[in-house]
């Protein structure tokens, strides 16, 4: 009972000290959110989902401490995903299904309480989006006066606000879908990293992984659907692609791993090839169409030398 006791503390009191230092952090917030759920789900996957769902309800609560909004949002973007990636893994669903699990139940609970939410308030989930865009869009702006650009980049970040308040709200069913796969992918990843020996869990090694041949058909319709000249179509292809094509730049970096596995590289080595794929164009570009092709040439087949 006491070793329950302090998982479930060490978990919340870790998951509620990453939330908030997200806010002082500047860019580092992706990487601390990103990593935010992975105690509390480790509580589940060694301790069952009670004890997990315990130290969910202390996070909420130490949140809240902060502000409500902080301790909902928690609620809304990492529970669902905290209590099914472990659950699943437990009875023995390879990490990647795992992941996209997680990703579905989190958008089963987001979404709706999203139109709900828009419906009080006389929306559509749509005009929602568009009405935090644009307030968040209009807040920037006010800025702009005492940063004393010139004024060259200043018609260059109303173009983008006015970009941003023009396509954000088509396309945030994609980048909703992604960011929340994205904390579901780490979760899973991470957890069976912490597992180790102690708890084995299935699933390939991330150099051996590979999307199903039956998805590149997805990136081909969306692709010639741009060609098509019906906006609605336009849009849809564009969600598509924007949901796919991350998980293509996977696939392409798990050839990038098998790569620098076969070839010994040790690991300080292989996190700043990934860490320079990310961050210079336009690598990610190139490793995204390597995932794609991988389908065709399957660049991990070992290749006999003559």
């Amino acid at each position: 009972m006491q070793r329950r006791l302090l998982y479930v503390l060490a978990s919340a009191l870790a998951t509620a000290l990453l939330i908030t230092a997200a806010g002082f952090v500047g860019p580092l917030a992706v990487l601390l959110l990103l990593v935010a759920p992975i105690p509390a789900a480790y509580v589940g996957l060694v301790l069952g989902w009670p004890v997990c769902l315990a130290a969910i309800a202390l996070t909420a609560a130490l949140l809240t401490l902060d502000h409500w909004q902080s301790a909902l949002q928690y609620l809304l973007v990492f529970a669902p995903g905290t209590l099914v990636v472990p659950e699943l893994l437990k009875r023995k669903i390879f990490w990647d299904r795992a992941a996209a699990a997680g990703t579905l139940a989190t958008l089963a609970v987001m979404v709706p309480l999203g139109a709900i939410v828009a419906a009080s308030e006389g929306e559509t989930l749509t005009g929602l989006v568009r009405k935090l865009i644009t307030a968040e869009v209009s807040a920037a702006e006010k800025l702009y006066p005492s940063m004393q650009l010139p004024p060259e980049q200043l018609i260059e970040l109303q173009k983008i606000g006015e970009m941003l308040v023009e396509w954000v709200p088509r396309l945030y069913p994609a980048f909703l879908t992604v960011s929340i796969g994205g904390v579901m992918l780490v979760l899973a990843l991470g957890l069976r990293r912490l597992a180790g020996r102690a708890y084995p869990l299935p699933g390939p090694l991330f150099q051996e992984w590979k999307l199903p041949d039956q998805m590149v058909w997805g990136v081909i319709a969306a692709g010639f659907a741009l060609f098509i000249p019906w906006q609605p179509l336009k849009i849809g292809a564009f969600n598509v692609l924007i949901t796919l094509l991350p998980l293509y730049f996977l696939q392409g970096m798990a050839v990038i791993a098998m790569f620098l596995t076969r070839r010994k590289m040790p690991p300080f080595v292989r996190g700043m090839v990934y860490m320079l794929i990310i961050i210079l164009n336009p690598l990610p570009l190139l490793v995204t169409a390597m995932g794609v092709f991988d389908l065709w040439v399957d660049f991990r087949k070992p290749r006999i030398k003559k």
